[in-house]
């Protein structure tokens, strides 16, 4: 059985052809493929990204780690606003897409693809400035520990934490 995201009965009534994604039964189309290419092109889309793997990175060297990491420039994104970008591999080319939020000056949630969450954090984690062992974490869910290289699993309440010091 396949977890649902909380815009399952939303996709349903509208009319969605479900099928199983990574796990999660999500819409692959609502009506047909030019109907909505078109739509996308002259109106606007909406994509659920509830499914996504999700991971805060946060501390004073945040902004400059990520912006080594990813093709979007962050230091121009506004806080409360997300863009879109790639993780760049060591050879410079696409590792991933992701969508990056600024939430502060110095926190920032990465939500990458489902099925590369794991590795994804893994490779951001591993080349974050070090955490000093004399700087305590700030208060975290639950479910987070600092510096972890583990994205929020399926249907847990939050996201896990990569400090960034």
């Amino acid at each position: 059985m396949c977890l649902k995201t909380p815009l399952y009965d939303v996709h349903v009534a509208m009319g969605a052809k479900m099928a199983p994604f990574g796990g999660w039964d999500m819409p692959i189309q609502y009506t047909s493929i030019v109907e909505e290419h078109t739509a996308c092109r002259t109106k606007a889309a909406l994509f659920d990204i509830c499914h996504m793997g999700e991971f805060f990175v946060y501390g004073p060297n945040a902004l400059n780690d990520l912006n080594k990491l990813f093709t979007c420039e962050l230091s121009t994104l506004a806080i409360g606003r997300c863009r879109y970008g790639f993780l760049l591999n060591e050879q410079g080319g696409t590792q991933d897409d992701l969508i990056t939020y600024r939430l502060s000056e110095e926190k920032f949630m990465v939500v990458v693809n489902a099925g590369t969450r794991e590795n994804d954090a893994k490779w951001i984690s591993a080349r974050l400035s070090p955490t000093p062992s004399s700087t305590k974490p700030p208060a975290r869910s639950r479910n987070s520990t600092s510096r972890a290289p583990l994205p929020r699993k399926p249907c847990s309440p939050s996201a896990n934490t990569i400090s960034s010091r």
